[in-house]
């Protein structure tokens, strides 16, 4: 790509993303496909309205209001930028300094949530945070399980999984985590350009264990950033998925990603078989968790496979992105999870030119991503990759 098409790429991929964020969060707690037809008719809600009682606190939002899914990816993004000012992207510094600061940058992301206040006592204040990336640090909607993985004060790794057992909002959290937290996060390591397919995924999954010690949550994480580098590289989606299945195969047999890779990778096919035979349906993509064996649709694999299915139905055709966003958001699992994560990659894909006005003016933040997408576009420039460091981060 070159840097005008790289560009409008992370920032079609940002902005839609927040899109599928902003769509799917009123959709999220309505637990039957039934309730959310009933509602928002047989063609799904596909605008972006006002969401009631969020998160079960009573509180209602106005339409274009961000939750935790974009929220923590604008807190990748500025990690990432800041390692960029320290080190070359592929380098074993670049990729000790994105962890830490990754680390210390959803830790001061989950102070803000509920259940999070004691999370400050890990605070490392040695950062200059940029006033930017502290505009995406409010009360969203935070998983339990990342929560709690951010109460324990010291991130996990690959080698030693992050563990616990500890109460986080009235209620037990048990660990190594199995949710998506990791994936809905990391697309933006799937724009880094120029770096190798395998390192992607590595630096994905090490991000992925920050907080998610599951290794099929981690596998799931590395292979969300496959997707998006080889959708932001202009691949079909059958050849993506062959290679995202390839990279993966590479890892399975390594300790670190244990059964992880073959659960993930049933998920994939279960929901490409699904996608051949029966595309473009609310029943069959609502249904996905069950028929994979995992009917907890808000943890990782689910997730995966709901994401695939969707993504099949509208990855290549420009046309088909505002329908495939759609379903990707109506169904009873983590509507905006699934949602912002297909807005992700499909931005990539495609570029500005595939994201809804009218969704984009609805989003309450869309000044700040945009912001944040220069931002990124300009540190990770491929004319820049052999160049000094960037300059520092405003504050």
């Amino acid at each position: 790509m070159n840097a005008t098409s790289f560009a409008d790429k992370v920032q079609a991929s940002f902005l839609l993303g927040a899109c599928g964020d902003a769509l799917g969060a009123p959709i999220e707690g309505i637990r039957t496909l039934k309730e959310i037809t009933d509602t928002y008719g047989p063609q799904g809600l596909g605008d972006i309205i006002p969401f009631i009682n969020v998160f079960d606190t009573g509180i209602n939002y106005p339409a274009g209001r961000l939750t935790d899914d974009t929220t923590m990816t604008m807190t990748t993004v500025s990690a990432m930028t800041m390692a960029r000012d320290k080190a070359a992207p592929g380098t074993p510094a670049f990729t000790q300094a994105f962890r830490d600061l990754s680390w210390q940058g959803y830790l001061h992301w989950g102070y803000q949530q509920d259940g999070g206040t004691e999370i400050a006592k890990h605070f490392d204040n040695k950062e200059r945070w940029p006033s930017l990336t502290q505009k995406f640090w409010f009360f969203c909607g935070a998983g339990r399980g990342t929560i709690a993985g951010l109460l324990q004060g010291k991130p996990g790794t690959l080698d030693t999984p992050l563990n616990y057992d500890c109460m986080v909002r009235g209620k037990r959290a048990v660990g190594p985590n199995p949710g998506c937290g990791g994936m809905m996060r990391i697309a933006p390591v799937g724009l880094i350009p120029d770096l190798t397919p395998v390192k992607i995924f590595n630096l994905a999954c090490e991000n992925a264990s920050l907080t998610h010690g599951n290794p099929a949550a981690i596998i799931a994480t590395g292979a969300v950033a496959l997707l998006t580098h080889y959708a932001a590289a202009g691949t079909d989606f059958v050849d993506a998925i062959t290679k995202t299945r390839s990279i993966m195969n590479i890892h399975r047999h390594e300790k670190h990603y244990g059964e992880g890779v073959d659960i993930c990778l049933k998920a994939i096919d279960t929901a490409m078989t699904a996608a051949q035979r029966n595309p473009d349906s609310f029943d069959v993509i609502d249904k996905l968790p069950a028929n994979i064996g995992q009917p907890n649709a808000f943890l990782a694999v689910p997730v995966l496979a709901q994401l695939v299915y969707a993504l099949a139905s509208g990855f290549d055709d420009p046309a088909g992105v505002r329908r495939a966003m759609i379903l990707s958001a109506n169904h009873s699992g983590d509507s905006d999870s699934v949602a912002a994560i297909a807005g992700n990659i499909l931005g990539a894909r495609h570029g500005m030119s595939v994201v809804p006005d009218d969704w984009k003016n609805a989003l309450i933040q869309k000044d700040d991503i945009n912001e944040m997408a220069v931002e990124f576009a300009t540190a990770f420039a491929s004319e820049r990759r052999s160049t000094a460091p960037a300059a520092k981060p405003r504050a």
